[in-house]
């Protein structure tokens, strides 16, 4: 009887519980393995400084909502932080596919180079990895494979 239960689980995701219900805080955008940020051309370290989770003055937070049919969620997101933008997005949790439309123009805060990778990303996205406490969003950027990091901020 235990390989008919175990056979009739779903190798899928619970991408409800994964993106909704919470705020989640980009902490870095990275590549490969890495938890280091992805030098970006004609950035510079106080750039990346500006973004440090812990001592920096400028941060960026993204809110999903949406409703889930069939191991696919889809709805709208808003993005908050040095980068105010809002859109519709979707994720597959059967195959970690990933797509976000930003909608109208994002307002960046001035001068704030990775506030314009950020927009750069989300249109770019592709697939999603990650649970409740951690969600990646990747995409090809040049020829790297990147994502995005981020934390649920804490209520």
């Amino acid at each position: 009887m235990l390989p008919l239960l175990l056979g009739g689980c779903s190798p899928s995701d619970d991408v409800q519980a994964i993106f909704t219900g919470k705020t989640w805080k980009m902490t870095y955008i990275s590549y490969g393995q890495g938890a280091s940020w992805y030098k970006f051309p004609g950035l510079t370290d106080s750039d990346y400084k500006a973004y440090d989770p812990v001592e920096g003055t400028k941060s960026f937070t993204i809110t999903f909502t949406g409703s889930e049919t069939d191991h696919t969620i889809a709805g709208s997101f808003t993005g908050a932080g040095s980068v105010s933008t809002n859109g519709s997005w979707s994720a597959n949790g059967e195959s970690s596919a990933f797509s976000a439309t930003i909608k109208g123009n994002p307002i960046i805060g001035s001068g704030d180079k990775i506030g314009a990778k950020i927009i750069e990303v989300l249109k770019a996205a592709d697939k999603y990895s990650g649970d409740e406490d951690g969600l990646f969003i990747h995409c090809t950027y040049e020829k790297d494979r990147i994502f995005m990091a981020f934390k649920p901020v804490k209520q």
